[in-house]
């Protein structure tokens, strides 16, 4: 999956901002359950985000089945 990948970049990205005695505390067991973490909080969002915009399309084409069929 993409998040995967997004949330490698985002834990890469925070290494990089820790300095190097932070770094030596923090395990790569500890970055990997980071990972883990924020791919399935990104898993989360993102099916949220489509289930919402799965129900405004919903409620659009229930809006438009009614406007249609007052045509006339």
């Amino acid at each position: 999956m993409h998040y995967e990948l997004h949330a490698t970049e985002v834990v890469n990205r925070f290494k990089e901002m820790l300095s190097d005695e932070a770094l030596k505390s923090v395990s790569e067991e500890h970055f990997s359950e980071l990972e883990t973490l924020l791919a399935a909080a990104l898993g989360v969002v993102d099916s949220q985000a489509k289930h919402d915009f799965a129900k405004r399309v919903e409620a659009l084409a229930h809006e438009l089945r009614l406007k249609s069929s007052n045509v006339g």
